[in-house]
């Protein structure tokens, strides 16, 4: 619903979002007029320089193959359907069809589960151990998409860890810990990607 206010002002840090809710911003907000780019920000010194790079990781066999099925369910009802999913943006269509299609649930479900598993690869462990290998003098805060791959590298790396479950009092320590310098490594889902 549009916001009942003549004036209104929208700031955000992500004015892109994987699940498309960006796209409302027009109309609740009005079009954009200015934007500033992380990389001009990080020259000027107002966020922490960085340096985006993407790291693949191949599946394991079994992984692959549990992949490779769940994605094929996925595709062959979109095939089988495509007609019925070509009003709009397919997604979206197929969230509303499986309300009352169980084909359709299962098909989501199949994309979730292969996205979880592609996403949560078994493999990143050890590319993630070797980067912080060679970062080992620097402090580093990981992000991963799901709180899944987060306790895995916690457990797995001894690396404490913050999620959306963590308490507020631990995730204060935690934060204070690697200000100071007593942790260099720390690692976190989405829910410090933004703020922190």
């Amino acid at each position: 619903a549009k916001a009942g206010s003549p004036w209104r002002l929208g700031l955000s840090a992500t004015p892109e979002r994987a699940d498309g809710g960006h796209q409302d911003l027009d109309e609740l907000i009005g079009p954009e007029v200015y934007r500033k780019m992380p990389a001009t920000l990080a020259q000027a010194g107002h966020i922490a320089s960085f340096t985006e790079k993407r790291l693949f990781v191949s599946l394991t066999p079994e992984e692959r193959y549990r992949y490779d099925s769940l994605m094929a369910e996925y595709k062959w009802y979109i095939a089988m359907r495509r007609s019925q999913l070509m009003r709009g943006n397919l997604f979206e269509q197929l969230v509303r069809i499986s309300a009352f299609d169980p084909a359709a649930r299962r098909a989501l479900q199949a994309h979730h589960q292969a996205r979880l598993l592609a996403l949560n690869a078994s493999q990143k462990v050890g590319v993630v151990e070797s980067l912080l290998e060679r970062h080992r003098a620097e402090n580093v805060i990981i992000f991963a998409e799901y709180n899944a791959m987060v306790r895995t590298l916690s457990q797995r790396l001894a690396l404490p860890a913050i999620t959306y479950r963590t308490e507020a009092a631990e995730r204060r320590a935690i934060l204070d810990r690697f200000r100071a310098g007593r942790y260099s490594k720390l690692v976190t889902g989405r829910v410090l990607n933004e703020g922190v």
